[in-house]
């Protein structure tokens, strides 16, 4: 019959998982382009530095999530100690 809307297992597939941490991902990426480009404007340094701050963090942590997306769906486990270096980095940015 396949698998129903709402169930436990939906939520185990590879393509679900790929969709969640890929826009996941996308979304902190954006985050980190927008403000990256938005910064230029203003005059301010302080606000500048710890706006460039957060787009660091936004291109980190979309880049975290990608590598979860990867060990998640395509298994491949060699990337652990570099996951939580960019968790630890990102949140140090932040």
């Amino acid at each position: 019959m396949g698998i129903q809307w709402w169930t436990p297992d939906l939520f185990k597939t590879d393509f679900v998982a790929f969709l969640v941490y890929g826009f996941y991902g996308l979304a902190f990426f954006m985050l980190g382009l927008s403000i990256a480009g938005r910064s230029a404007v203003h005059d301010n340094s302080v606000l500048l530095m710890r706006l460039l701050a957060l787009a660091v963090f936004g291109f980190i942590h979309a880049a975290f999530e990608w590598i979860v997306l990867v060990e998640v769906v395509f298994h491949y486990t060699p990337l652990f100690s570099l996951k939580y270096l960019m968790a630890t980095v990102s949140f140090v940015a932040l």
